[in-house]
């Protein structure tokens, strides 16, 4: 269903982006995995591969904007295009609202706001003219 799509996924290493990564594998698609630490990312990617699929990994806190630059200048590189951006990273904290600290409230709102808007304008500035290129 997805043969040869190429999907920049945060967030790849658990949960749910773990989940998507290895379903998206599964239905074809070529995965580009980021997350903050690389060994869950490794664990995923070799389950990719030994179901048969391709994915590729690179660390990266998606609240910095350059890193994010970066991983997709890489993520291009690998798989000539990206079709599909999953903004999934997320952090959270296990406390109630009142509990909850400026530092630890800024660290949510860097990951899933600031990393989910740094994701999207780096492939909506240069996704298309790259994956149109990689596919002329």
């Amino acid at each position: 269903m997805l043969k040869d799509r190429a999907i920049f996924l945060t967030g790849g290493g658990t949960g749910l982006g773990r989940s998507m990564a290895l379903h998206l594998a599964m239905l074809g698609a070529r995965i580009f995995l980021i997350g903050r630490r690389e060994q869950p990312l490794k664990g995923v990617r070799d389950e990719i591969h030994r179901g048969g699929g391709s994915s590729a990994l690179l660390p990266c806190d998606v609240r910095d904007y350059g890193a994010v630059e970066t991983v997709a200048n890489l993520a291009y590189e690998q798989f000539g295009r990206i079709d599909t951006v999953i903004n999934n990273a997320a952090g959270n904290f296990m406390a109630r609202t009142e509990k909850l600290t400026p530092n630890a409230f800024n660290a949510v709102v860097g990951i899933v706001l600031n990393g989910s808007f740094h994701c999207t304008q780096v492939f909506a500035k240069n996704g298309l003219r790259k994956s149109l290129a990689a596919t002329c």
